[in-house]
């Protein structure tokens, strides 16, 4: 039945010659895509959540059970004037903690993605922590109740 719709489409150079059957197929086509591009999204949507679910967990693992820190509270005094974090550094990494992509850090602060890309690196480097996760263990364990 497509072949004949898709031979008849090639065919002829006036719409009007469109049988109200090729019309319909055309439209019952367009109801299909739209329909598995919105199951799509769904299905994608549901993929989003399960990995921000997924996240969550992880982050919940990094944290030691006798830790008192918490993400909100950032990083601790003591990890800023150990390592020697910057203002605007402590700034950005408390952000980063809190889950904020550098875009949505970027568009709080009014910075640019690069000064915020560079600004947690110094703060990756000075701790020697290679990512957010290494931050948050290396936080939480500054609050360590014995």
């Amino acid at each position: 039945m497509y072949d004949k719709l898709i031979e008849t489409l090639k065919t002829t150079n006036n719409p009007e010659s469109l049988t109200l059957l090729n019309s319909l197929v055309l439209v019952i086509i367009g109801i299909v895509i739209m329909t598995l591009n919105i199951l799509s999204l769904k299905k994608s949507a549901t993929g989003f959540k399960q990995a921000r679910i997924d996240i969550e967990a992880s982050v919940k693992a990094l944290i030691p059970p006798n830790s008192t820190w918490k993400l909100e509270n950032g990083l601790t005094e003591s990890i800023v004037k150990k390592y020697k974090i910057t203002e605007a550094e402590h700034i950005v990494a408390n952000l980063a903690l809190l889950g904020k992509s550098n875009k949505e850090i970027a568009n709080t602060l009014h910075k640019s993605v690069g000064t915020i890309e560079a600004q947690l690196k110094s703060v990756y480097q000075k701790t020697e922590a290679p990512g957010r996760f290494a931050l948050i263990a290396l936080a939480s364990k500054s609050l360590i109740m014995d």
